[in-house]
């Protein structure tokens, strides 16, 4: 009788550890699939798409958008993007509760902006996506980082 009682309660145990296991890895997966989306979502939209206003600057801008035509970064916006506040940029760009890393850099390495946010090494997720675009004149590949 004792044998059987350690026999079910070990099976019992292995089994809610393994319960335990299995939703919190479809929880992580679920959360890593959105964050994918939305990084994806949002790399697009900042490079197809000029914001709200069209001609905004930091003290205007309702919706971040870095290009005046399809692909081809915008000086001024860009410098309004990366020279404002961090919680200011989150907030427009819609990210809580992740946050998120931003940079320009063309096949030289040379980098043109950023924002001064770096990925946290504690994050338990990190989902990056990189696209290129023309910014004066040349070749950049923007990086667009979200972490949770």
């Amino acid at each position: 009788m004792a044998l059987s009682l350690i026999i079910f309660f070990s099976a019992m145990i292995s089994a809610v550890f393994a319960w335990n296991y299995i939703s919190t890895d479809a929880v992580q997966t679920q959360e890593m699939k959105e964050m994918q989306l939305s990084v994806l979502t949002l790399s697009d939209s900042i490079l197809r798409t000029p914001g709200v206003p069209a001609d905004w600057n930091e003290s205007t801008v309702k919706v971040i958008g870095l290009v005046n035509d399809e692909n081809i970064l915008a000086d001024s916006k860009v410098r309004s993007f990366t020279n404002m506040s961090y919680s200011t940029a989150r907030s427009l760009l819609g990210v809580y509760p992740y946050d998120f890393y931003f940079e320009i850099k063309d096949v030289n390495g040379t980098v043109y902006g950023n924002t001064t946010f770096p990925v946290s090494s504690d994050a338990s997720i990190v989902v990056p996506a990189e696209r290129y675009a023309m910014y004066n004149g040349r070749i950049v590949k923007v990086k667009f980082v979200m972490w949770a």
